[in-house]
């Protein structure tokens, strides 16, 4: 339990990128802890696959839990954008979403028709950097439930979950 198992490293957000190790253990024990929404079904996480969360809520989440999980392929030829990830979420139903507000934004922009797909998400949740109470308000009254959440590397997954206030 207690054998290496992942090494991520830090955003730098506050200084250099450091390599943080993962044992076995801490990895389990953050899956096993995790806040999940009852009846989840499968999640859908738009991050880079190299990303913390990405890497935990797209991969070790669904598999401690027996749950699907969704993947974006890196592939160098599709752009990723808002509009991808939508008609992802029309295709898959994901329980939850988790995205970054650069996202969230371009999505505060479009019409209600074209974010309806997001209304079936139990949860839509933002992370990475603040997301804009604008931003925040405009999704909730089509009808999203908009989350924000923070998290460190060095405890994979989310740590506080919030919902923004208009």
């Amino acid at each position: 339990k207690n054998d290496e198992a992942l090494i991520f490293f830090t955003s730098g957000s506050t200084s250099e990128p450091k390599p943080v190790l993962h044992t076995n253990a801490s990895l389990l024990w953050s899956a096993d802890n995790f806040p999940l929404i009852p009846g989840t079904r499968n999640t859908l996480c738009f991050m880079p696959n190299f990303h913390v969360l990405q890497t935990f809520q797209n991969f070790l989440i669904p598999l401690v839990h027996g749950f699907g999980c969704s993947i974006h392929g890196d592939d160098a030829t599709v752009s990723i954008s808002p509009r991808l990830l939508l008609s992802a979420c029309a295709a898959l139903e994901p329980t939850t979403i988790d995205t970054v507000p650069f996202i969230m934004t371009e999505w505060s922009t479009m019409s209600e028709d074209e974010l309806l797909p997001l209304r079936g998400c139990a949860a839509v949740r933002s992370g990475g950097a603040p997301l804009p109470i604008a931003v925040a308000a405009r999704l909730k009254s089509a009808g999203i439930n908009v989350q924000t959440h923070y998290g460190q590397t060095e405890a994979p997954g989310m740590q506080l979950l919030t919902v923004p206030s208009a």
